[in-house]
């Protein structure tokens, strides 16, 4: 168990839980969930901030399994990592039909 890529796991079943801005809030992210000997993935992307000095960055994106998204939001706050990702409120279906 412990880091995969996104190509490895069912990446339509995975939801996006931290974005380390930096190399040791990757690691400490890494460890905390390898903790709990979860399958995650860690993918490089850019994001930007709203700080003063603003900008475009890269991070790790780190991707969890829907299904364990809260235990790992909870778990990476415990390890002091709080700046976690909340899911969005799911969307109810609708009907096209009469």
């Amino acid at each position: 168990m412990g880091r995969r890529t996104l190509e490895e796991l069912d990446a339509t079943q995975l939801k996006l839980v931290y974005i380390a801005g930096n190399l040791p809030d990757a690691q400490a992210a890494e460890a905390c969930l390898m903790e709990i000997g979860l399958d995650y993935a860690v993918n490089v992307e850019q994001f930007t901030t709203t700080s003063v000095l603003g900008g475009v960055y890269a991070g790790a994106f780190i991707y969890v399994p829907a299904s364990r998204h809260q235990e790992c939001r909870t778990r990476l706050e415990a390890c002091g990592l709080t700046d976690t990702i909340d899911l969005p409120p799911e969307t109810p279906e609708t009907c096209d039909g009469a």
